[in-house]
């Protein structure tokens, strides 16, 4: 536990295919499992097992209850039991969030001290982590870990917005514990210090409004249990506003800090003026997507599943985020964690959530009426406004791992300290005979091994997803297709259960097919039956992904992909079946354009044009900024001569993407279909001008030039063809006739000395 606390905070893999939160979660799944095993031991050595009376604990223990029911419920999906390390709204991270908070109160139960030792070893790891990031603010280049850090907002904690709200708690820290004995020594003094003068700067430098409000909110209730505790002892009026002038003056500052931080904000050096933006839904769209899940009396109890906020998003996204540039990214959360705990687990999430959230109300209600010993109060009610800080940051926004798992420490630490002034505990024996006896024990250990088969199954979830991470990296680096392939069949087979390595799989295959397809050596009897086993192999990855999860659209999409690159080699179904996926896809996620564009992309490799021009106007109904469908649009209705209509799409098409030169070459293209050579020649040159050895542009505006009677200027383009294009016959033709003053396209005459065909 004190290296759970003390590594927390710094904790990373400098790789860059380690993410910040991945190595976090690994730390903390690591060792949360050694220590809950180590007690399980423990406790079987000393005969009994104390479990603490607070309300906390046995909240905390609903979490992973309803999470495990509403799972079941809906399927028992792995992306619900499961899902990647990252995604926390899962049966298996919150049973380890509640391992966590359980261990740090067993741990300390009858151990008071030990609490020092684990609230030490956090300021130690916080100290490490603040006095890193202000070193980085001022040496981004020498401190970014050999590129593991690439941008200023970067950081060893989380996103840039984790890193602020973990300054406020220790800022807040900084003030709250100075007369505990948490900082008895000077030097632990010392350490507090710094502490604040970090993360005061990393506050100012962040500027978070939600932080700055949640630590003028904090220090002003701090203020009001001074003021209600120096009355209740007797002080007069002046003392106790004396002695809580601190509070209230911090709680003002951090109030301003909130309301004007962007005028001062502006006046720092544009070096330290750091942004990361962040996506997510609003509370509106939160709760419409909320509405459609419980149309159902089952989902309204139940919720869609843990984790499976994307899939409801897919299902019913407002058809309006299609206009905005979010249009296509798929959210796995709502407005805050805990809103999206109730789209997911519904009203029984939402109950557990709350119990756990009013056993924490009500243990600071009981604390400011109650009395307690002073060596631990201060103690106890720094734990409790923490915990309550970032209790109110799950409700608001979407922690990180690190910072959900120091809300589970804190809130074990809150049990503890409890428990220290009022020893109530529920004392079970494992050592007596009978039947009581063994139920105890066969109790304690199948929970203990539920509990720990969350750890265990993250970690293997976790190791898959880093395979295929560090696939991606090698191949990106070396190009070293088989050395993927290894890594990524290791993840398949370190958990088979994870779609995202299966569709990595296919991806892999199709690379490793391209290549057999291409290659030149071997001989071709092995080379088929090489071919014939990657592309069975390649197929199985790609079922197996939907077999796991065939609510998710993007498995469906890579099937579809797979079976659409079998077309062209005339393998037989291969075009029904990429047909069926993409229409399953589009069941999954129907206001997503995508979907409708790839299926008109196979209709027209297959040649069924009007099945193209539906879907692409579904597309264009769905998103009517989508350039790639006016743009496929336009060149199905110029091949069939219908060049009004071609030349309307193929007009929007450019206008949505001015910077693309295949855009304006397109439209430029059907306008010297459509006989509109001034027209065709603006487009042609705004093509050229994006891209200046764009052949095929330069050719059409050759053309275009000779129609127009620009001899001089058709001359050039071709002759610029030319020499892009050396061998091609068609260009020289074209150059040869221009230079001798005739049409471009005027057919060459025939060579008199070709021997004319005669009969016998």
């Amino acid at each position: 536990m004190l290296l759970i606390a003390g590594l927390l905070p710094f904790f990373v893999v400098p790789v860059v295919w380690v993410g910040v939160a991945q190595a976090k979660f690994i730390l903390i799944a690591l060792l949360a499992l050694t220590a809950l095993l180590s007690w399980l031991f423990a406790r079987f050595i000393e005969g009994f097992v104390r479990i603490p009376r607070k309300a906390i604990l046995f909240a905390g223990a609903l979490l992973p209850i309803a999470y495990g029911i509403s799972a079941f419920v809906t399927g028992g999906a792995w992306t619900s039991l499961v899902g990647t390390s990252v995604a926390q709204d899962t049966v298996v991270v919150v049973t380890v969030w509640f391992a966590l908070m359980a261990i740090v109160a067993f741990v300390s139960t009858r151990r008071p001290r030990s609490l020092l030792h684990i609230l030490r070893a956090f300021l130690v790891g916080s100290l490490i982590l603040v006095t890193f990031q202000v070193l980085r603010l001022a040496f981004p280049a020498v401190l970014s870990l050999g590129g593991f850090l690439s941008g200023n907002s970067s950081n060893i904690f989380g996103t840039w917005h984790d890193l602020g709200i973990l300054a406020g708690v220790l800022f807040f820290m900084a003030f709250s514990l100075w007369k505990t004995p948490v900082v008895s020594a000077l030097y632990w003094k010392a350490v507090l210090a710094l502490l604040g003068l970090g993360s005061i700067a990393l506050l100012i430098i962040i500027n978070a409004a939600d932080v700055w409000y949640a630590l003028a909110g904090l220090f002003l209730i701090f203020f009001i249990y001074h003021v209600f505790g120096y009355w209740r002892a007797g002080f007069s009026l002046g003392r106790v506003l004396t002695r809580s002038i601190l509070w209230i003056a911090l709680a003002i500052l951090m109030g301003v800090a909130g309301y004007w931080g962007q005028q001062y904000y502006s006046r720092l050096p544009a070096s330290l003026q750091i942004a990361q933006p962040e996506v997510r839904p609003s509370w509106q769209g939160t709760y419409l997507i909320g509405q459609k899940v419980f149309s159902n009396p089952k989902t309204f109890i139940v919720g869609s599943g843990p984790n499976t906020f994307t899939r409801s998003w897919n299902l019913f996204k407002p058809t309006g985020v299609n206009q905005t540039d979010f249009w296509n990214i798929d959210f796995n959360s709502g407005v805050g964690f805990i809103p999206t705990t109730f789209v997911t687990t519904g009203v029984l999430g939402i109950l557990a959530w709350a119990a756990l959230l009013l056993a924490l109300f009500w243990g600071i209600v009981r604390f400011v009426w109650g009395k307690s010993e002073q060596s631990t109060r201060t103690t106890l009610a720094t734990m409790l406004g923490v915990s309550a800080y970032i209790a109110a940051f799950q409700i608001m926004y979407i922690p990180g791992v690190a910072l959900s798992a120091l809300l589970f420490l804190f809130l074990g630490m809150v049990v503890a300290l409890q428990l220290a002034e009022e020893n109530q505990s529920i004392v079970l024996g494992l050592r007596a005979l009978g039947g009581a006896g063994i139920a105890r024990i066969i109790a304690l250990v199948v929970v203990v091994g539920l509990v720990s088969f969350a750890p265990i199954t993250a970690l293997r979830a976790t190791a898959s997803d880093l395979l295929i991470q560090r696939a991606g990296s090698v191949y990106t680096a070396s190009k070293d297709l088989q050395q993927a392939l290894k890594m990524v069949q290791q993840a398949v087979s370190v958990f088979p259960q994870n779609d995202v390595a299966q569709r990595a799989a296919v991806e892999i295959g199709l690379l490793q097919i391209a290549e057999l397809v291409n290659s030149k050596t071997g001989d071709e009897a092995t080379k088929k039956q090489q071919l014939q086993a990657e592309l069975e192999r390649t197929i199985s990855h790609g079922l197996s992904a939907i077999s796991i999860d065939a609510t998710n659209y993007q498995n469906w999409l890579e099937l579809a992909f797979l079976y659409q690159n079998l077309v062209g080699a005339g393998i037989e179904g291969a075009y029904d079946n990429a047909k069926e996926a993409y229409e399953r896809a589009i069941l999954q996620n129907p206001t997503n354009p995508l979907p409708q564009v790839r299926i008109a992309q196979l209709a027209i490799g297959r040649g069924d044009l009007s099945v193209a021009l539906q879907h692409l106007s579904k597309a264009i109904a769905l998103k009517p900024n989508l350039g790639a469908a006016y743009f496929l649009r336009s060149q199905i209705e110029a091949q069939q001569g219908t060049f009004p209509q071609g030349i309307e799409d193929a007009v929007i098409a450019a206008r949505l993407a001015t910077e693309d030169a295949l855009a304006w070459y397109n439209l430029g293209a059907i306008l010297y279909s459509a006989g509109s050579y001034d027209l065709a020649a603006q487009a042609l040159e705004k093509a050229v001008s994006l891209q200046n050895n764009y052949a095929n542009a330069i050719f059409i505006l050759g053309l275009s030039y000779d129609k127009l009677g620009r001899d001089d200027s058709a001359l050039a383009a071709i002759g610029a063809v030319a020499q892009l294009n050396p061998s091609d016959a068609t260009v020289q033709q074209v150059l040869t006739n221009l230079k001798a003053g005739k049409s471009a396209l005027e057919a060459p005459t025939p060579s008199k000395n070709v021997p004319q065909k005669t009969t016998k």
